[in-house]
C-alpha cells in the first residue's frame, strides 16, 4: 500500500515533465551558449518541448544562430526584432504555418532549417516572400515537398535563395519559377501586410522588453571573419543539419574538424559517409 500510496503522489508529478514547456526567460538564460563549429554565437534550446516561440527579447539580439530544433513548434512567428540571427534551425517540430512578418523580425536570416515538419500545402509557405534576406532553405521531410511544382513555388517566393533541400538553385530555374507563377506578392498585398505586422511587431516587441528585468548576459562576442576559403553555401548547410541530426559523439567530431578544416573535399567525404573512424582527419587531407 505504501508503494500505491506513492505512485500515485508521483503520477501527477511525472505527467507534468511531460507537459510543453514554454519558452521563457528563466529557460534561455539557463540553456547552454557557445560558439560553434562555423565561428557563430549559437543558443541551444533543443528538445525542450517548447510549443511556440515568444520572449526572445531575451536573447538580447546577441546570437547569430537559435537551435529550436525537436521541440512541439506549430507556427513560425515572433514579435521580437533579432537583427543579428542569420541561422534559424527548426527541424522536428509541427510547423504548419507561417508569421506574415519574419522579414522584419529577422531582417538578416540567411539559413534557415525546417526538415521533418506539418507543411503540406503550397500555400503553407506563402509568407517565406518576407524573407529577402534567406539563401539557404531546408523542408526535407515534408509531405509539400512531394506536390508537383514544389520547387519551382517555393523560388517564386525566394528568387534570391541560393540552396533548396541542400541542392544548389540554378538562375534558369528562377527564372522559370518566376515565369510560370510571377513575381512573389503580385495581386495578394503580402508587402502590406507584411508592413503593418511590422509596425505591430516593433510596439509588441518593446513592450516585452520592458517587462523583463535586466539579466547579465555575460560579454559581447564578436564572431571572428570567416577564415578563407569560404565553403560552398550548400555543404555548409547540409553540414548544420548533420550536426543537428548527429547521433553520436564520434560523427559531432568528424563533422567539426571538417568544418574547421575548410576543406570542401574532407566535409563532403564526411557527409556521404565515406570518411571512416581510422580515416585521415580533415586537416591532413587538406595538406
Amino acid at each position: 500500500l505504501v508503494f500505491v500510496d506513492r505512485g500515485e503522489q508521483l503520477a501527477p508529478r511525472l505527467c507534468g515533465l511531460l507537459e510543453s514547456m514554454r519558452l521563457t526567460v528563466d529557460l534561455i538564460a539557463r540553456r547552454p551558449q557557445f560558439i560553434n563549429p562555423l565561428k557563430e554565437r549559437e543558443l541551444d534550446l533543443r528538445g525542450q518541448r517548447i510549443p511556440a516561440i515568444e520572449n526572445l527579447s531575451a536573447t538580447q539580439d546577441q546570437f547569430d544562430a537559435i537551435d529550436l530544433s525537436n521541440n512541439d513548434l506549430k507556427k513560425l512567428e515572433s514579435i521580437s526584432v533579432l537583427k543579428r540571427l542569420k541561422m534559424l534551425l527548426l527541424s522536428n517540430n509541427k510547423l504548419s504555418r507561417i508569421a506574415e512578418n519574419l522579414g522584419t523580425n529577422f531582417p538578416k536570416l540567411e539559413q534557415l532549417v525546417m526538415s521533418n515538419n506539418d507543411f503540406a500545402q503550397l500555400a503553407d509557405l506563402d509568407n517565406l516572400c518576407t524573407l529577402s534576406t534567406l539563401k539557404s532553405l531546408s523542408l526535407v521531410d515534408n509531405s509539400v515537398t512531394k506536390l508537383p511544382d514544389y520547387r519551382a513555388y517555393v523560388l517564386h517566393l525566394l528568387p534570391k535563395l541560393r540552396v533548396l533541400d541542400f541542392t544548389k538553385v540554378k538562375q534558369k530555374e528562377v527564372e522559370a519559377a518566376i515565369s510560370r507563377f510571377g513575381a512573389a506578392g503580385s495581386g495578394r498585398g503580402e508587402k502590406q501586410a507584411a508592413a503593418a505586422g511590422a509596425k505591430r511587431a516593433r510596439a509588441e516587441s518593446e513592450k516585452t522588453a520592458a517587462q523583463i528585468p535586466d539579466q547579465p548576459a555575460g560579454p559581447m562576442l564578436k564572431a571572428p571573419k570567416a577564415a578563407e576559403p569560404a565553403l560552398p553555401p550548400e555543404l555548409v548547410a547540409a553540414a548544420r543539419e548533420a550536426l543537428a541530426n548527429a547521433e553520436s559523439l564520434e560523427e559531432v567530431q568528424r563533422l567539426e574538424r571538417a568544418l574547421k578544416s575548410r576543406n570542401a573535399d574532407a566535409l563532403r567525404a564526411v557527409l556521404s559517409g565515406a570518411a571512416e573512424v581510422g580515416a585521415p582527419a580533415p586537416d591532413e587531407m587538406e595538406q
